[in-house]
């Protein structure tokens, strides 16, 4: 990997690995104390994602607004 990182259109390609697309994901593991799914199968998943995911923007909406 240190061989790899040293040609510069890999390192490009490599810094864009810092971009804050994680930044949701945190916030809803620590933020809001979700870190595993209680039901199992793709549907069942699908219906508690759905309501972390609207709390979540709900919460940015309401942070936005509110500064």
């Amino acid at each position: 990997m240190h061989r790899i990182l040293r040609l510069p259109r890999a390192r490009a390609i490599y810094d864009h690995r810092k971009t804050p697309g994680e930044l949701p994901f945190a916030q809803i593991k620590n933020g809001m104390r979700f870190s595993r799914f209680s039901m199992r199968g793709r549907a069942n998943i699908r219906g508690e994602w759905n309501p972390v995911c609207s709390a979540t923007n709900l919460l940015t909406m309401y942070r936005v607004e509110t500064t």
